[in-house]
């Protein structure tokens, strides 16, 4: 017990009132908050009792004017502000949780953190549950007002739409409201798949290009966005239907939240897709090369077989020639029979097994890796052609790929005759210059530099959960210069104000 406790103690005169004062010091050390005497444990009041020999004590007697007697004095010493003193800031600061994350739970903990922290008393629980549900149903209740003042009659009427079905005629299982078509169960792979999450896109975006303004304005954080869109997820149309007053919220969430999710869904597949090809077509590479070289070892073996042969009868022929003991008919007959005999025919053969031998076994003039990527290519385009003409990846405005992508969008996926190969390795280029289908190995060799710069974030995708600019993870430069004193208290970094003295350090 602190020194000034004691001294106070000592003051003291009836049991309930020592012993009351002892467990209020002890609780307000241990967790920051004060309770009533219903909430004394029997074990510590017993133990207050015999270790400051108290007696006997009536501890309905420590009433309420008494308690906040001794709270006021425990808040002075230990310097904590009292929480009536505070509780607009409190108030101003659980808002602000509420703003940026729509989970009660999270708030709470968030706060009773916050109180902590900045030496502020921690109330009650229920006090505390109050202040922040009461934030919650303001910051909601602002959030419909505003979103009622930003709709137009355009947006309002594409927002009801969805509310329909395709025939303007009662839904059932085989004709679903457009909101339920939309929350169909997402894939990565299959090419029908992939055709619906595209078509899904196409939706979404042009929805989206109407609600991005109004979503701009409510300046919707993500966790709000993501709270509304999965309560749309897995409700019933008619029970988002009935909520009178949050329904365009929640519907406009989950446009924003579910166009978000299929664009990193497409991408996603295009990663994997690329992946998967370039798998194959290594693996089909290496099976080539070694039945090629199973093919030269063959070869060879042919061709040095038949240099033997042919050198042990030119060293017969050579022998007839030298012969004193044959005439030269004889010899003229001994060379035209040995020239019509099958070995001569076989090594006449050798010539062309030895000219593939020369040219490096034959083939493709481009190598195997790159002539399987060209012949797989058209599998690879039923996947991700749409994906890359839907799906607007950005990169820097001097990004080379950046540009050929854009232009491949511009031509609706066809390749003009000169297509940009700036982006492309010195290898690819060449490839490309001696493949018999120069458009399907682009093509290939296009989406497999989207993918690479994807995942080294050199491209990205501006309306994004995962694949969204770095940039974009950071506060704008004027917002930082207008609100810096306000956002560092509201974090409590304002002791680093000034970074000079840490930076020295």
């Amino acid at each position: 017990m602190p020194d000034w406790a004691a001294q106070v103690l000592g003051s003291l005169v009836t049991p309930h009132s020592r012993g009351g004062f002892v467990l209020q010091v002890s609780y307000f050390q241990a967790t920051g908050r004060f309770f009533s005497t219903e909430r004394f444990r029997a074990a510590d009041g017993a133990y207050v009792q015999q270790r400051y020999r108290l007696g006997e004590v009536e501890w309905a007697r420590y009433d309420k004017a008494t308690r906040f007697h001794h709270r006021r004095l425990i808040l002075q010493q230990f310097g904590v502000a009292p929480f009536e003193q505070v509780e607009a800031a409190v108030r101003q600061q659980v808002t602000h949780f509420a703003r940026q994350q729509m989970n009660p739970v999270a708030v709470f903990r968030s706060a009773v953190d916050t109180l902590r922290v900045r030496r502020w008393e921690v109330p009650t629980y229920a006090a505390l549950a109050g202040v922040v549900t009461e934030a919650f149903r303001m910051v909601e209740q602002q959030l419909t007002t505003q979103l009622a003042a930003l709709l137009t009659p355009a947006v309002r009427q594409q927002l009801d739409a969805l509310f329909t079905t395709e025939e303007d005629a009662p839904a059932h299982s085989h004709r679903p409201y457009r909101l339920t078509t939309l929350k169909r169960s997402l894939e990565l792979m299959r090419p029908m798949a992939i055709r619906a999450n595209v078509q899904d896109y196409a939706v979404l975006q042009a929805l989206f290009a109407q609600v991005h303004p109004v979503v701009q304005s409510l300046d919707l954080s993500e966790e709000v966005v993501r709270y509304y869109a999965r309560y749309v997820e897995r409700a019933q149309v008619f029970q988002v239907r009935q909520q009178a007053d949050k329904k365009y919220l929640m519907v406009l969430c989950f446009v924003v939240y579910q166009y978000y999710q299929v664009g990193d869904l497409l991408t996603e597949t295009l990663l994997q897709a690329v992946q998967t090809h370039r798998n194959a077509a290594q693996r089909e590479t290496q099976k080539r090369v070694y039945c090629q070289q199973q093919d030269l070892t063959g070869q060879l073996r042919q061709v040095l077989e038949g240099v033997v042969s042919h050198g042990a009868a030119l060293a017969q022929l050579e022998e007839v020639a030298f012969s004193f003991a044959r005439t030269n008919e004889e010899k003229v007959t001994a060379w035209l029979a040995w020239l019509q005999t099958p070995a001569v025919a076989d090594f006449a053969q050798l010539g062309h097994t030895a000219q593939q031998l020369r040219q490096g076994g034959g083939g493709s003039r481009i190598g195997p890796y790159y002539q399987i990527v060209e012949e797989r290519s058209r599998a690879l385009q039923r996947r991700l052609g749409e994906i890359l003409r839907t799906v607007a990846y950005e990169g820097a405005a001097d990004s080379p790929l950046a540009q050929a992508l854009a232009q491949y969008r511009v031509r609706d996926g066809q390749v003009s005759p000169q297509p940009p190969t700036t982006f492309l390795k010195a290898a690819e280029r060449a490839a490309l210059a001696q493949a018999e289908s120069p458009v399907s190995l682009y093509k290939a060799l296009l989406a497999g530099h989207v993918a690479d710069h994807l995942k080294a974030s050199k491209l990205n995708l501006a309306h994004s959960l995962r694949y969204c600019p770095f940039d974009t993870y950071l506060l704008e430069a004027a917002t930082w210069e207008q609100q810096r004193d306000a956002l560092l208290a509201q974090t409590d970094l304002v002791h680093l104000r000034e970074l000079g003295p840490w930076l020295s350090e």
